[in-house]
C-alpha cells in the first residue's frame, strides 16, 4: 500500500465527487516508485461506474485526468476479495465497459469546454457543421448498435484542426476564396493540414484516444477530390497519391460512422434542390464512394450496417431540410404609422 513521507498508510480519498478522484492516490514525483495498489471490494466496485472495459484502459483513463505517475496492477490481484456469490456478475460488468468514462464524455460535450468554445468563435461554420454531423453519427450508431455517445463526441471534435486556418474552408468564408489564386496541389495540402493541426490540439487538451481517432479517421486516406478535379480541368496530370489525406483509415465503428456522416452532411448541404430523391441519391453516392475506395476496410462495419446507416441519414436529413409553407403578404399584419401632429 502506498505510504506518505511519515510512514503512515495513504488512504483513498472519500466524498470527492467523481469516482476517479476516489481511485487516485497518486500525485507523486516521477522518480518515486509506487508499489502496486491492491484494490479491495469497495474500490473495485467503483470501476463499472467509470465505464471501464478492459483493465488496461484504467491507466489511460487516469492519465487523462492527470493523476499519473501511476502503478495499478489488477492482474496480480484478481477479484479474489469479492464475495464469491457476486464475483461472476461483477466480472461481467467490469469487462463489458466501453473504455470511455460516461462523465468524461459528457464533459467533452459541454459547450463550455474550451475547444468547443474556440470552435464556435473562430470557425462558426465548422461548429454548426459539427453539430449536425454529431446528430447524424449518434442516430446511425443507435440503429447499428454502436456507441452513440462516443460517436457524437467524436463528431464534435473531428474538425478542430480547422481553427488554425479558418478561411481555408468554404463554410467559414464570407468573402473571397483564397484558393482561387493558388495551385490545386497547394490548396489540397492546406486543406489536408487540418488533420495534423487537429491532432496537435487533441494532444494539448488530452482528448481520449477514442475521440482522437476521429480526427484523422474522418477522412482516412481519401482524395481531396475537389482540388484533384480542378487540377484535371486545368490540363494538369495530377498524381492521385499527392492529393490523398495522410490517414489512417477508421478502425472503430464509431470512427467509420463519423467519416460517413461528415461526407454526407457536407455534400447534401451543397445541393441546390433538397428533396427526398436528391438527398437519397447523394447519400448513396457518398457512402458508396467511401466503400469502393476501401475507407471502411479496417473497421467492423458490415454491408447491413452500411444500409441501415444510409436509411438513418436520409431520415434525419429530410427532417432538417424539410419544406416550409411560404407566408403570403395578406397574412402579415402591418402596423400603420401614427399620424403626425
Amino acid at each position: 500500500e502506498p505510504r506518505r513521507a511519515g510512514g503512515q498508510p495513504r488512504r483513498l480519498s472519500r466524498g470527492l465527487g467523481p469516482a476517479l478522484r476516489r481511485l487516485a492516490l497518486l500525485r507523486r514525483p516521477a522518480h518515486v516508485a509506487l508499489r502496486p495498489i491492491q484494490l479491495g471490494p469497495r474500490r473495485l466496485q467503483l470501476l463499472p461506474r467509470l465505464g471501464v472495459g478492459p483493465l488496461e484502459r484504467l491507466e489511460e483513463l487516469l492519465r487523462v485526468h492527470r493523476v499519473l505517475p501511476l502503478t495499478v496492477d489488477l492482474g496480480r490481484h484478481p477479484l479474489e476479495h469479492v464475495d464469491q456469490r457476486r464475483q461472476a456478475p461483477f466480472q461481467r460488468r467490469l469487462a463489458r465497459g466501453v473504455g470511455l468514462a460516461r462523465h468524461l464524455a459528457l464533459e467533452l460535450l459541454g459547450r463550455r469546454h474550451p475547444l468547443l468554445r474556440q470552435l464556435l468563435l473562430r470557425t462558426p461554420g465548422t461548429y454548426h457543421h459539427s453539430l449536425l454531423v454529431g446528430n447524424l453519427a449518434e442516430r446511425a450508431a443507435e440503429v447499428i448498435g454502436a456507441d452513440p455517445l462516443v460517436a457524437r463526441v467524436g463528431a464534435y471534435y473531428h474538425d478542430i484542426g480547422k481553427m488554425r486556418n479558418p478561411t481555408a474552408f468554404i463554410e467559414n468564408q464570407t468573402g473571397q476564396n483564397p484558393h482561387d489564386e493558388l495551385d490545386p496541389l497547394v490548396s489540397a495540402g492546406i486543406v489536408a493540414a487540418h488533420v495534423k493541426d487537429g491532432l496537435a490540439l487533441a494532444d494539448r487538451y488530452r482528448l481520449p484516444g477514442r475521440i482522437r481517432e476521429m480526427i484523422p479517421g474522418h477522412h482516412g486516406t481519401s482524395v481531396v477530390k475537389y482540388f484533384f478535379q480542378i487540377a484535371q480541368q486545368r490540363g494538369q496530370a495530377p498524381d492521385e497519391r499527392s492529393f490523398r489525406y495522410p490517414g489512417p483509415r477508421p478502425h472503430s465503428k464509431e470512427a467509420g460512422i463519423v467519416m460517413l456522416a461528415d461526407g454526407t452532411e457536407a455534400s447534401v448541404r451543397s445541393l441546390s434542390e433538397k428533396n427526398p430523391e436528391t438527398i437519397r441519391a447523394m447519400v448513396d453516392r457518398i457512402i458508396d464512394e467511401r466503400v469502393a475506395d476501401g475507407q471502411l476496410d479496417e473497421c467492423d462495419l458490415t454491408f447491413r450496417d452500411v444500409e441501415r446507416i444510409k436509411d438513418a441519414f436520409c431520415e434525419l436529413l429530410l427532417g432538417v431540410y424539410h419544406e416550409r409553407i411560404p407566408y403570403p403578404e395578406d397574412r402579415i399584419t402591418r402596423i400603420k404609422p401614427a399620424a403626425s401632429g
